[in-house]
């Protein structure tokens, strides 16, 4: 893909009326993750650590609700994290649940999804990624791709649904039938090779593809809201400082009264 495939004129319709503070939220929320949760750690990784469902920022909790600005995964159940704490709308009872294809007990399956945790991040970290082995983990497609993204964003795109890869693959003229991950891969190449967006963060790429090749809007004939006139004033960068603290706090506890109260509904535990 070269600089050509993308619509110069959207680029800067967009860039003129990007709101720069979802991206500052959604890179905060990454380097958040980062510090919580670094390579080196994942060895010693826990079952509390990891699972969702215990009132605390776990390693799936960041990578879905605390992460959402980075890339949304939120929909799905909880089954797509392989193992977690929790109940169902037919069962009640708060206890640890898994894909049966992990394995048999809370042991057993927590083992499988660690090992396919490492096994991803090693194949993520190669400078020439197997995309098919990648796309062979057993970890679910969307926490697979966010993730890489989280952890290797200098060469994954955060665009975790398969739908969205081959729409966006298609788009740019890619080969069919390729592995999700790499479609990952070359869209975030596509971003390093033009002038404009090469300088751009990942979380501001992801908005304008969205935006316009997703979502179809903003494109060269298509209605696009002229930006209101900046309106220059004063910055009290103290009261700035304290309302976000308090947002962050007021947003921690949302969250965490979120994760006790969801109730996933299995479709099946394959």
């Amino acid at each position: 893909m070269n600089a050509a495939y993308f619509d110069d004129a959207a680029l800067a319709r967009f860039e003129a009326r990007y709101d720069t503070s979802h991206e500052d939220s959604a890179l905060r929320a990454r380097g958040q993750f980062i510090q919580k949760f670094p390579l080196d750690s994942l060895p010693n990784l826990t079952v509390d650590e990891y699972v969702i469902g215990h009132q605390k920022p776990s390693f799936c909790y960041f990578v879905e609700p605390g992460t959402k600005d980075w890339a949304n995964i939120m929909g799905a159940t909880s089954f797509k994290f392989g193992i977690y704490f929790g109940r169902t709308k037919s069962d009640p009872a708060h206890k640890y649940r898994f894909a049966d294809r992990f394995g048999t007990n809370k042991k057993e399956a927590f083992e499988a999804v660690k090992a396919a945790v490492l096994d991803l991040v090693k194949l993520g970290a190669e400078e020439q990624p197997d995309f098919a082995a990648i796309d062979s983990n057993p970890l679910s497609q969307m926490l697979k791709a966010k993730i890489l993204s989280l952890y290797f964003h200098e060469r994954f795109l955060p665009v975790c649904s398969a739908e969205h890869l081959g729409m966006l693959g298609s788009r740019f003229g890619f080969p069919e039938d390729l592995p999700h991950s790499q479609y990952q891969n070359l869209l975030h190449t596509a971003k390093k090779r033009h002038p404009k967006t090469r300088g751009w963060s990942e979380p501001r790429f992801m908005a304008f593809m969205y935006k316009v090749y997703i979502r179809g809007e903003g494109r060269i004939g298509s209605p696009i809201t002229k930006p209101r006139a900046k309106k220059h004033r004063r910055v009290d960068f103290e009261e700035m400082q304290r309302q976000r603290a308090e947002i962050g706090r007021i947003a921690e506890e949302y969250a965490l009264q979120w994760e006790k109260e969801r109730w996933p509904v299995p479709a099946s535990n394959t």
